[in-house]
């Protein structure tokens, strides 16, 4: 079978490896490291030369939510709690 490989296209700059690459597979389903990947984008147009990254990467957006979630909102922090 064949699963897509999906490229962020926000995070590609020259240093290929920080892009931001997914795959489907069964076996892989998260981030991959894709080889050759400047080769395989060139060859559907896209030149990574001089090219900048415009987005977050998946990893950093984790990190941000992380950082900034409310856990209060889930834990009632500072609340009396009730037995059941």
């Amino acid at each position: 079978e064949k699963y897509p490989l999906v490229v962020k296209l926000g995070t590609i700059t020259e240093d290929i490896d920080t892009a931001d690459c997914f795959s489907y597979a069964k076996d892989e389903d998260g981030p991959v490291k894709i080889p050759k990947l400047a080769e395989l984008l060139q060859k559907r147009g896209i030149n990574v030369a001089g090219m900048q990254k415009t987005v977050k990467s998946t990893a950093e957006l984790e990190v941000e939510l992380n950082a900034t979630y409310a856990f209060d909102a889930i834990t009632e922090s500072g609340s009396k709690l009730v037995p059941v």
